[in-house]
């Protein structure tokens, strides 16, 4: 995804086909390692601690790497909207996100 600039002051979404599959592939990863995930601890459940530990480090990854990809611009594609930490989101309320508790 990427912004075509109009002018200094106006910024529009112009979603290129890659976009579908690039979204796509994101939620297969997700996805699978929701899979892989289940299917461990179903296998046995004493891995929970260490998928635990696995799962906390990837979210907090990928929340380094949102921080440094985090949007400065006023604009977001159709149907999400800029929140108070600069990332698109459909909504901007974090009650369907747990609260830190490492």
């Amino acid at each position: 995804m990427f912004l075509e600039r109009l002018d200094d002051k106006e910024k529009h979404w112009k979603f290129s086909v890659n976009d579908a599959i690039k979204l796509a592939a994101v939620r297969w990863f997700a996805l699978t390692i929701e899979k892989a995930g289940i299917e461990l601890y179903a296998t046995n459940t004493a891995s929970f601690p260490e998928l635990e530990k696995i799962l906390r480090k990837t979210l907090g990854d990928i929340d380094d790497l949102r921080d440094k990809f985090a949007s400065q611009e006023a604009d977001c594609p159709e149907g999400y909207v800029l929140c108070d930490d600069d990332v698109c989101r459909p909504s901007c309320d974090r009650l369907g996100e747990p609260e830190d508790n490492s």
